[in-house]
């Protein structure tokens, strides 16, 4: 019970940080379309939590699966905000 309880504590932190990470894109630069980069920005967050915790499974340091996704929050902050 105490492994089940953790694992969903963890996965929840893992989408918790996702979710962060955009928001900070987000709120502190200036979107060209602020529906479609909220839509994104969920999507990213969704993204970040899977790969977050794939990579926990598979790795003991999720550090490789952070750094391809700040990558693609770089992507994300291109396509999507004019700052």
């Amino acid at each position: 019970m105490t492994i089940t309880l953790w694992t969903i504590f963890e996965i929840l932190i893992n989408f918790y940080q996702g979710g962060l990470e955009t928001w900070f894109i987000y709120r502190f630069l200036t979107p060209r379309s602020h529906e479609r980069a909220k839509i994104w920005a969920v999507i990213f967050a969704v993204c970040e939590g899977c790969l977050v915790t794939a990579f926990n499974y598979f790795t003991v340091f999720e550090g490789f699966g952070s750094a391809l996704y700040w990558a693609s929050l770089l992507v994300f902050a291109f396509c999507f905000f004019s700052d």
